[in-house]
Parts: structure tokens; sequence; C-alpha cells
């Protein structure tokens, strides 16, 4: 699966899908951050997935912290995206559920009452 990466200069948000619901996972990916040196505080959440990362970034870098997590096998460099295609993926998912619904609606109105009712039901 992707992890997902939204970073500022000192501030570093991960949501890693493996970590989800895996707190034996999410505690030893905050046990290997907080023994980076730079690395001010690590919140690891297994509910969610995401780890929150706060570093100096006079003496780390993100590209740092990936790989670290990289060399630890808990991401994949190569499966990584920036936040904004977490939230577009959700987003059209969204939208196709939205607009499935949107033309059954549009069907059982123009279909209501007339003797092809019954495709309604079948599309």
């Amino acid at each position: 699966m992707s992890c997902y990466i939204h970073a500022v200069p000192g501030r570093m948000r991960l949501k890693i899908p493996s970590a989800k619901g895996n707190a034996r996972l999410a505690e030893a990916i905050r046990e290997a951050l907080a023994r980076l040196e730079g690395v001010e505080s690590v919140c690891a959440r297994p509910l969610t997935g995401s780890v929150l990362v706060t570093y100096n970034p006079e003496k780390l870098d993100p590209r740092d912290i990936l790989g670290l997590l990289s060399a630890k096998g808990f991401v994949d460099p190569e499966r990584t995206a920036p936040m904004d295609a977490y939230f577009q993926e959700g987003a059209t998912k969204a939208g196709k559920v939205l607009a499935r619904a949107f033309v059954g609606a549009v069907m059982d109105q123009a279909l209501a009452g007339s003797r092809f009712a019954f495709l309604s039901v079948l599309l």
C-alpha cells in the first residue's frame, strides 16, 4: 500500500496504511524515529495509521526520515505520494458513489409509473 506524506520544515505527517490497526507496528515506527538524531517528537496512532514527526530542520531532512523508514521496511519509497494524492483518491471514490446514486435517482424518477419501471431495478 501507499504511504501518504505531508511535510513542512520541522514537521512531517505520514499516513502508513500497514500501521492502521497495528499497535505493535505503530510503536516500532515511533521507537525507530525517536532514536533518529534531530527528531524532537513522534506520535504514532494505530487507530488511523498516522505518524506525526516534529524535527529540527537544521539537523534533519524529510528524506532522512523516509530513508530510515524505508531501511527498516516500514515504507516503500516507490509507493509514497504527497497527502494531496490521498485526498484526491478519496474524493474520486466519493464522486463515483455520488454519481451512481444520482443516476439511479434520475432513472427511478424518469421511469416511475411507466411500463418500463421494472427496468430501473435492473439498472
